[in-house]
């Protein structure tokens, strides 16, 4: 029993003494993939509280426009807080040119009275500082929900007390005929009205003008028209 335990003592002091003169640099080679693996743990914990939220996520088939000296961002796809799946986006986001910093305008949370998920849409920045949103897709791809349509939907933008950027949501309702529900369009602003052309659905590819007119109204609310425009020639790109 004395001899065993004598054993077991030179043991643990030989261990002792090599953990002891284990050169630092062995020592952090070996402990490196440990280190590695808690980064990426560190990575893939999500963001749970909205104070927390500091920038967007990383999101393609967004929409940008810039506004006074700030850039504004609406949907897209990307990986939502606390989702690890790629998934439409609904949040709204400006970016300060002069101070180099994010600020949410519209939170996931609180856009169930806006266009909701969507991405491949179009944004365009009309005279009156309103952005206008047109087309994409809603819902997450795969899911029995995702559609592709063409409703309107206008971004107001204002400033508080303070100077700071603010938006909210408001549904455009439009009479007469419209553009065929559609995504990864093209929209542009022209004098007063706003331009598109293109886009697709699956495979199909439109080759459609169409022109969006803002000016009518009869003093108590908008009234917004499309028209679809002729092509001067028979030649269409």
């Amino acid at each position: 029993g004395s001899a065993a335990t004598s054993h077991v003592s030179e043991r643990r002091a030989v261990n002792s003494s090599m953990a002891a003169s284990l050169p630092v640099s062995a020592a952090a080679a070996a402990a490196a993939p440990l280190l590695r693996l808690l980064q990426l743990l560190l990575l893939l914990l999500p963001e749970t509280g909205v104070s927390e939220r500091t920038r967007p996520v990383g999101r393609y088939a967004h929409c940008a426009v810039s506004f006074s000296d700030s850039m504004v961002v609406y949907g897209g796809r990307g990986y939502q807080y606390n989702v690890h799946n790629l998934s439409p986006l609904s949040d709204v986001w400006s970016f300060s040119f002069k101070e180099t910093s994010w600020k949410q305008l519209i939170s996931a949370e609180a856009a169930a009275d806006g266009p909701g998920e969507r991405s491949s849409h179009s944004c365009v920045l009309m005279p009156n500082s309103d952005i206008m949103i047109f087309g994409g897709i809603v819902g997450a791809r795969g899911s029995a929900n995702q559609r592709v349509v063409n409703d309107l939907w206008r971004m107001a933008l204002s400033s508080d007390k303070d100077g700071a950027l603010e938006a909210h949501w408001e549904r455009v309702l439009v009479h007469g005929d419209s553009p065929s529900p559609r995504f990864d369009h093209t929209a542009v602003l022209f004098k007063q009205t706003m331009i598109v052309y293109g886009g697709c659905v699956g495979s199909d590819a439109y080759a459609d003008v169409w022109m969006l007119d803002t000016s009518g109204g009869n003093g108590f609310a908008e009234w917004y028209s499309w028209r679809q425009l002729k092509p001067l020639s028979s030649s269409q790109p």
